[in-house]
């Protein structure tokens, strides 16, 4: 839960459209046990898929940095 609550934190902080990525990965990974690929992040928040993949990879490497630090295999 507190690993969890420090994603979602992150995900707060990204600057827009990045923060509505993040909030979509973080719900669709708790329903899916996955990352969304670049393309239904595109359409759920209607954003280009460049926006998109940039927004993703941005997300995932603040991600991987915590979850290294809980030393968890991001």
């Amino acid at each position: 839960a507190y690993l969890l609550s420090l994603l979602r934190r992150q995900a707060r902080r990204a600057g827009q459209p990045c923060r509505r990525t993040a909030a979509f990965m973080l719900k669709y990974y708790t329903q899916e046990q996955e990352f969304p690929p670049v393309r239904t992040i595109a359409e759920a928040t209607q954003s280009s898929q460049g926006t998109a993949q940039r927004c993703r990879e941005a997300i995932l490497v603040a991600w991987r940095r915590t979850l290294t630090a809980f030393d968890l295999k991001p």
